[in-house]
């Protein structure tokens, strides 16, 4: 059986927790996770929170730790003053991501040093500890070893609640990708997809594949807005296991793109896709689903 690994993104506050996320990244480790923290990367401007969003994206799982800081401030996406860590959490919220919240069990009787030193600190740790709470299952821990012991019940549980996602060995998901139980070559990349990217543009591509080659090509219709573009568009790439590569071009020549796609759940790829215009030279890159029609 193919062995999947999921990515967890591991969001807290951070010097109040080291050693208790320490032992958080051995626990998602030992349970064939790949831990993604945000030390690495330091909230500090727009730029800096487009990077924490796009990790977030590319992961399977969201997982909280609240103890008794509420963390850093910034400005949230609608001008409101919130930790790093609750913007972390609200866009979990609003990406559909799978989320995991543990919370201290007494964390008023936590070191002065580990606890928020204003009433107004405090009320925000209150509030985003009932948001975190609200309509979810919780787990409680009260020092670095139960919590560990909380992260690995509780990613076991996820991955048996979330199965679709996860990364997979390149070798492996070739041989689940195109073989069935007798060794017959399965083709499931052949037929109609629909492609949508985030400014709302909807294609029909009409894909044909070749397993001895693992190339893809077809044509492309255009369907919304509708009668926007008559160009003829043509696509050619390849998929190997969970991932597929694509390149587009127009019949005149006009404009060309290419897109980098992973399987997402089931008859659904996502990814990034990167068009340039020839006439006024432009690039940009936008976010795409790809779903199987049929």
């Amino acid at each position: 059986m193919t062995k999947r690994k999921y990515q967890v993104f591991v969001s807290s506050t951070y010097t109040d927790l080291i050693e208790e996320r320490k032992e958080v990244v051995q626990a998602l480790l030992e349970n064939d996770c790949i831990p993604v923290g945000m030390e690495l990367f330091p909230a500090s401007n727009k730029k800096q929170w487009e990077i924490i969003k796009s990790v977030i994206d590319n992961c399977d799982y969201y997982l909280l730790i609240i103890a008794g800081r509420y963390g850093s401030m910034g400005i949230d996406e609608e001008g409101n003053k919130v930790s790093y860590t609750e913007m972390e959490y609200d866009y979990a919220v609003k990406t559909g991501k799978p989320i995991i919240v543990f919370l201290h069990k007494n964390y008023e009787a936590l070191p002065h040093s580990k606890c928020e030193r204003s009433k107004t600190g405090e009320n925000r740790l209150i509030n985003f500890r009932g948001k975190a709470s609200n309509g979810r299952e919780v787990a409680f821990w009260t020092n670095k070893d139960n919590l560990k012991s909380a992260v690995i019940n509780s990613i076991s549980e996820t991955k048996k609640d979330y199965p679709d996602g996860g990364w997979v060995r390149a070798d492996e998901a070739f041989l689940q990708g195109i073989m069935s139980n007798s060794g017959d070559i399965i083709d499931t990349f052949s037929g109609k997809w629909k492609s949508t990217t985030e400014q709302n543009f909807e294609d029909i591509e009409d894909l044909v594949y070749d397993p001895s080659t693992h190339l893809l090509r077809g044509e492309i219709q255009r369907i919304k807005p509708e009668a926007q573009n008559t160009r003829k568009w043509y696509c050619i790439g390849c998929a190997v296991g969970e991932t597929m590569v694509m390149i587009y071009f127009s019949q005149q020549g006009h404009s060309a793109g290419c897109a980098l796609l992973r399987h997402h759940h089931d008859k659904q790829y996502r990814g990034y896709y990167l068009r340039f215009n020839y006439g006024p030279k432009e690039i940009d890159k936008q976010s795409v689903i790809l779903e199987k029609l049929d």
